[in-house]
């Protein structure tokens, strides 16, 4: 829903009228509202008393009503013990008791006048929620951005400048994105001299939803083509950090050059590579990892002759490969006597004539870039397809069992106790709520197991010997389809 620019105001002097400094420490609803929310004023600093026993829905629709801003309260969810934003410094802290306190410095001028008009932003509720993760996060595999000015955006040394041509009576514009967790506060952009919003942050290479806050109105940036639909019936603007160029010396006379490759599904007819005066060129990003790829010269296809790294594609042909990221080692120690041992793995497309492993002292080894993510694989002994004996991470059943590579995780599940089960699995949005689930080990007193996971909301269980139960030590939950509910973890 909307909030109208009126009741905006009126909702935002009303809590400022409650909760002035030098007020005693005043509840805005009564303990034992079922809404789960208590705000109060202690000294100078304002103070939420969150119960974070109730359901994920049900917690931001409470926390819209007093104005929360959104991404402090999915750091805070997250474990950030402090939280900085243009308006202070957020501290939260979870006692051990199911609560979340969340408290922030009123200021020490409690005479003076607080300044509304300026700081009221017309919200999209229903917006707002689908970009805090109440849809898919987008696992795209590169991009090529379509700017109608290119001083829209510019990314140099990590730097990104986003530029907004306002209109004449323009007063405020904030920038709100995926890379400040769509802070409506956080961004705050500066005219310059030629009428134009600017603001520069440091930003990695990568992918990047958008919008402005014009005036308290949201809008997608005018002079970016690239969009992308979100749950609300909107849609954000889409910007691409570059991280890598392919180049292609000589062809000059060629009419048209363009790039195929593992990340574009090999798509023969896009992106086109641009005209140089030594050749072609393409700038974009691409996800990091390892990454086959060919040029195709008017038609014809063609290995890159500049790569450093050709390999058989096992149809009688080579590809070009190239990688971004950090060199990691499968490694498979023993089978003196092999005469050939390869790897494959759901990031080559399990295609076992490409990726060969080389003997060493005690066993085999191939150097290969993944970038951060969850990977299934198997080695190939002369013929023979085997799961890793030195990893214990698996997943699927019998001959269709699959050793589990996990490259930078980013969160540990835990189960305390259950040391009579026989087998814990954990599965949840994140591996399409499998059966076969990911595999648990026991470590001490719990079962684990690493995971990267991507931005955003994740709903998850654990399967104890054949049992769906919910995490008993995560108190966010949100019901499903069977009535049995799924616990939720936030991922920043």
């Amino acid at each position: 829903m909307k909030i109208s620019m009126k009741k905006n105001i009126l909702i935002i002097n009303l809590l400022v009228w409650v909760l002035a400094p030098g007020l005693f420490a005043q509840k805005i609803n009564p303990a034992d509202d079922p809404n789960g929310i208590v705000c109060k004023v202690e000294g100078n600093r304002l103070v939420f008393d969150i119960d974070l026993r109730q359901t994920l829905a049900n917690l931001y629709t409470q926390a819209s009503r007093f104005d929360i801003d959104t991404a402090v309260l999915r750091q805070a969810l997250s474990g950030v013990p402090a939280i900085v934003t243009a308006d202070g410094l957020w501290t939260s802290i979870r006692p051990s008791d199911g609560k979340l306190i969340l408290s922030k410095d009123l200021g020490d001028d409690s005479s003076k006048e607080p300044s509304i008009q300026a700081d009221v932003i017309m919200i999209d509720d229903a917006w707002i929620r689908s970009l805090l993760g109440f849809e898919p996060v987008s696992m795209t595999q590169w991009g090529v951005n379509q700017l109608n000015d290119p001083v829209a955006f510019t990314y140099s040394d990590g730097l990104a400048a986003f530029s907004f041509k306002g209109g004449r009576n323009t007063k405020k514009v904030f920038l709100s994105g995926t890379f400040n967790n769509w802070s409506t506060m956080l961004t705050p952009m500066q005219k310059n001299e030629k009428g134009w919003w600017c603001v520069t942050l440091p930003l990695k290479p990568g992918e990047y939803e958008y919008k402005y806050i014009v005036d308290g109105a949201w809008t997608t940036d005018p002079l970016n083509e690239l969009k992308r639909p979100n749950n609300a019936g909107s849609e954000n603007s889409v910007v691409y950090a570059y991280n890598h160029t392919f180049k292609l010396k000589g062809f000059t006379k060629a009419r048209r050059v363009t790039l195929a490759a593992s990340f574009n599904g090999w798509n023969p007819r896009s992106p086109r590579m641009n005209k140089t005066d030594e050749g072609w060129e393409l700038d974009l990003w691409v996800r990091e990892g390892t990454h086959a790829y060919k040029y195709v010269v008017d038609g014809e296809w063609m290995a890159d002759p500049g790569a450093k790294v050709n390999r058989p594609d096992g149809a009688g042909n080579a590809n070009s490969f190239m990688s971004i990221g950090d060199t990691l080692f499968f490694k498979l120690w023993g089978f003196p006597g092999a005469r050939r041992v390869m790897v494959a793995g759901n990031f080559n497309v399990w295609n076992r004539e490409e990726l060969a492993m080389t003997k060493i002292s005690g066993g085999w080894q191939l150097p290969y870039v993944l970038g951060p993510g969850m990977y299934e694989y198997k080695f190939i002994v002369d013929g023979n397809w085997i799961t890793d004996p030195d990893n214990p991470f698996t997943t699927g059943n019998g001959d269709a069992t699959n050793s589990i590579l996990t490259v930078k995780p980013n969160y540990v599940f835990r189960l305390h106790g259950y040391e009579d089960a026989r087998e814990v699995m954990v599965s949840g949005s994140f591996n399409g709520w499998s059966k076969s689930g990911y595999r648990m080990v026991r470590k001490g007193d719990n079962w684990i197991f690493p995971i990267y996971l991507s931005r955003g909301k994740h709903s998850y269980k654990f399967v104890v010997d054949g049992k769906w139960i919910l995490d008993p030590d995560n108190k966010l939950w949100e019901n499903n389809q069977y009535d049995t509910g799924n616990s939720i973890l936030w991922i920043e």
